[in-house]
């Protein structure tokens, strides 16, 4: 990836509101990191590499219903 696509990429992760960890996002549904790793390689949780951890873009979860917004699953 160019370092124009890469400030490209980490300007609109921002914009959408930055990134969780895997124990954020089961802090927030309130599942273990384990469980989280399980939807994400079930492909109902976004997520990317950043370095050597998974990193999961806070606009797919609606921390107001400790869930995930419809139709990301």
């Amino acid at each position: 990836m160019t370092a124009r696509n890469t400030e490209h990429c980490e300007e609109l992760l921002e914009a959408g509101g930055g990134a969780l960890s895997a124990d954020e996002v089961g802090a927030l549904l309130g599942i273990s990191r384990q469980a989280v790793d399980q939807r994400r390689n079930a492909h109902s949780l976004l997520a990317f590499r950043d370095g050597g951890a998974w990193r999961y873009p806070s606009c797919q979860f609606d921390a107001l219903k400790h869930g995930v917004v419809v139709g990301i699953p």
